[in-house]
């Protein structure tokens, strides 16, 4: 079993323990003093869960969309093929690197949805900073490549977030 189909799996069994708690270990005689704590962690653990969810496919789809886009130029490494273009179309009009920023949103997504400030510093962290020399090494090849349209392309774009950097 691979380690990211064991944590999906404790995490699974996890859930479900929770549930199978909630429904058989309740107070039977209605004394329970809690004041509502236990249906404000819910809700605030049901927010958090879904803004994690919408994150992490929202940048899934940027992800699928900017691949899309590149179509046959696209490769998992940092390739620049002898006939290849400078892609300005889809989300590449206002990003340099859409792909990389719908990773990130999704890995962003993925630590929020664990729930607490280690994951969030484990995954955010030192995924964040690989994607940013991936970038700078990416962009040194497609300067070489295209040394007139590239700084030209990359003067009226931005690297990973739209209208900031």
């Amino acid at each position: 079993m691979s380690a990211s189909s064991l944590f999906l799996a404790l995490n699974l069994i996890w859930a479900g323990h929770e549930v199978l708690l909630s429904r058989r270990r309740r107070a039977s005689d209605g004394g329970a003093h809690d004041q509502g704590t236990l249906q404000q962690l819910w809700r605030v653990l049901s927010v958090a869960l879904a803004i994690a969810v919408a994150l992490a496919y929202s940048g899934l789809a940027l992800r699928v969309w900017a691949i899309q886009v590149l179509a046959r130029w696209f490769t998992v490494d940092v390739t620049i093929q002898p006939d290849q273009q400078l892609v300005r179309s889809g989300p590449y009009r206002w990003l340099r690197h859409p792909s990389y920023t719908g990773a990130l949103m999704a890995f962003y997504g993925l630590a929020l949805g664990m729930g607490n400030a280690l994951s969030v510093a484990a995954i955010v962290v030192p995924v964040t900073l690989v994607f940013l020399h991936r970038i700078r090494i990416e962009e040194a090849a497609l300067q070489r490549a295209c040394p007139v349209a590239y700084p030209a392309y990359a003067a009226q774009s931005r690297r990973l977030l739209p209208l900031v950097w």
